[in-house]
């Protein structure tokens, strides 16, 4: 798909424009600056196609501050995959040097780009539009994007320039889940192999969820990186909950969670609370034990059987041993990523199955008064099972268990829960 960036210094409503443009508020957008720090992917959908809209963090002359240095990275990432450059500028505050010199940096760039006037809704941006007329060889839009003034014509003349592409994809969905500096930033580096995020040793650099698109074994899939979870008694800051809110509604539209854990800390309260999390969710679940580069070779099994050991009430869940920063097994996570997805979609022969379950039921029956009349699955992404027959109110949980082991036996569901929906009436 053809790829639009917007690129301008803090503040001047570059989030609001995102949101706008791709119809749903997934940047985070208040009047503080520097609230984007990685680049922000969004998808516009018009009649004619597709295209991929990237929000970037604000653009600091000369920045000091480590941080601020990698945003002005990952902004120069953003321009260099971009077929469309919005150059955003605020009206209220007029034209400001740093606006100048991302002018001079976008010409230099050789990409096309279209310059918007940002927040033309008050007395004082009218004052200030003469400022721009520095400009009157470029393509410039006089806009509110917070309250949608000529929002439509941009929209519009962006759809001239790049021509979307028709064909819509469907992508499979991953999301990258765990606790505040356990390396998500660095895995979703390591698997994309580039250093297209942000990452910083200061937990907490991640604050939007940030999506980025690629393919994988010829499969197109979306991944998402989100802020760090901790406990909620621990989570006090405004825009840490508004973070973990957004990263909760990614997540209902994922189909596979991988949450990430550090291999010296192991399994933690926090870590098992995210299983529970994405189990009700009904998701694929991987568990990545992130920076064995840190643990001597010998004490890598020992961790992960000591994990293994600890959910074997998901044992279905598979734990993948890697180093994001020196890349170790990092292709064997992506075939588990692409097989736990597999299994997240499959669907069963129900004759097959029903049969072979006849056969468990009769090894191991129920209680007595429970009569099973038949088991089978309704629902793939995630996959349900009706179990049919009288009185399955009286059916213990460890029977559920037995059922689903012998469904896992039989057709696997590797990383998938299994959710039973009972149907029948009491004698």
């Amino acid at each position: 798909m053809k790829t639009v960036s917007i690129v301008g210094r803090p503040n001047v409503g570059k989030s609001t424009l995102f949101n706008q443009l791709i119809g749903e508020k997934k940047a985070i957008t208040l009047r503080i600056p520097g609230i984007t720090r990685d680049r922000i992917y969004g998808e516009v959908e018009l009649e004619s196609g597709k295209f991929n809209l990237i929000d970037t963090g604000g653009i600091v002359l000369d920045p000091e501050d480590p941080l601020e240095k990698k945003v002005m990275d990952q902004v120069k990432i953003a321009i260099e995959e971009s077929d469309l450059i919005l150059f955003l500028m605020d009206a209220k505050t007029g034209l400001h040097p740093v606006d100048e010199e991302i002018y001079r940096m976008l010409k230099k760039s050789g990409k096309r780009f279209i310059i918007v006037v940002n927040k033309i809704d008050s007395s004082k941006a009218k004052e200030n539009l003469s400022d721009f007329a520095k400009f009157h060889n470029e393509e410039i839009f006089y806009i509110s994007a917070e309250h949608k003034r000529e929002t439509g014509k941009l929209l519009e003349r962006i759809e001239e320039l790049i021509k979307p592409e028709t064909k819509h994809e469907e992508r499979e969905r991953f999301i990258i889940m765990g606790r505040p500096n356990v390396g998500k930033s660095s895995l979703l580096n390591a698997i994309l192999n580039t250093n297209r995020l942000l990452v910083d040793s200061t937990p907490g650099t991640t604050r939007d969820p940030v999506e980025v698109w690629l393919e994988k074994m010829g499969r197109a899939i979306s991944m998402i990186d989100t802020p760090g979870f901790r406990r909620p008694s621990r989570v006090k800051e405004f825009l840490e909950k508004l973070a973990l809110i957004k990263a909760i509604k990614e997540l209902e539209k994922s189909s596979v969670g991988l949450i990430c854990i550090d291999a010296v800390e192991g399994l933690m309260r926090q870590d098992k609370r995210l299983i529970s999390l994405l189990e009700r969710k009904k998701k694929g679940i991987i568990l990545v034990v992130n920076k064995i580069d840190l643990l001597d070779k010998k004490r890598v099994p020992v961790i992960i059987d000591s994990i293994k050991r600890e959910i074997t009430y998901a044992s279905y869940i598979p734990v993948v041993p890697v180093s994001a920063l020196k890349r170790i097994n990092i292709e064997k996570l992506i075939r588990e990523m692409m097989d736990v997805e597999r299994e997240y979609r499959k669907k069963v022969d129900n004759k097959v199955m029903g049969r072979y379950l006849r056969d468990a039921i009769v090894r191991n029956p129920p209680p007595w008064r429970v009569q099973i009349r038949s088991i089978f699955q309704v629902n793939s992404s995630p996959p349900v099972f009706i179990i049919e027959g009288k009185n399955l109110e009286y059916m213990r949980k460890d029977y559920e268990n037995y059922l689903e082991k012998s469904i896992r036996e039989l057709y696997g569901f590797k990383g998938v829960p299994i959710t039973f929906v009972k149907k029948g009436r009491r004698r």
